[in-house]
């Protein structure tokens, strides 16, 4: 931009001269800090986030050729860091909000930790009681997580073969459990 056309004030911002920013302070301060403050609803915080962008323009005085674009980029900023605090605000406070029930729900965490480790050992003790074939075809499948077409090349079956030894796994292992909690006076439940 040729610099007889830009605006006076901005020609002095670009050569570093801070009456040009007390200028622009002047004209923007009071309307940046009601709009920031409309925004996040904190007048010290809107205060502070408005000088935080005068800084930033000071910073960057050589990138302004007008008027407008120096508005633009003055209110813009605004928003965005009033955004970004809101953001942060709902970050802590989520944060916090977490922490609280982790404090709360210790004591549950570890009652149902107690209680998953049990039916995980009776869940094995299940599979561990499967026929041989069929706690193989479960073991690959479930823990390391092979597919039943994958299971039946490795084992030399019918994927048909493999799809109802899983079925009849899972109905063994269910009744197992099933038997086990009516033994102890417990339900397993499922969610």
């Amino acid at each position: 931009m040729h610099p007889a056309s830009i605006h006076p004030c901005i020609q002095l911002l670009q050569q570093g001269q801070t009456q040009a920013l007390q200028t622009l302070f002047s004209l923007y301060h009071a309307p940046l800090v009601f709009f920031a403050q409309k925004l996040i609803s904190d007048v010290q915080v809107a205060e502070d986030i408005v000088a935080e962008v005068f800084f930033k323009l000071w910073q960057k005085r050589k990138d302004f050729h007008s008027m407008p674009s120096t508005r633009s980029f003055l209110y813009i900023s605004v928003r965005n860091a009033c955004f970004n605090y809101r953001a942060h605000l709902r970050y802590r406070s989520k944060e916090q909000q977490n922490l609280l029930l982790l404090h709360a729900d210790e004591e549950d965490i570890q009652h149902d930790e107690a209680a998953l480790s049990q039916r995980l050992q009776s869940m094995w003790q299940a599979v561990n009681h499967l026929p041989p074939k069929c706690r193989t075809i479960m073991l690959l499948s479930f823990r390391d997580g092979l597919s039943s077409k994958e299971i039946a090349r490795r084992l030399q079956l019918s994927v048909h073969t493999v799809r109802n030894q899983k079925i009849r796994g899972l109905h063994l292992i269910r009744q197992r459990l099933e038997n086990n909690s009516y033994e102890n006076g417990k339900s397993f439940k499922r969610a």
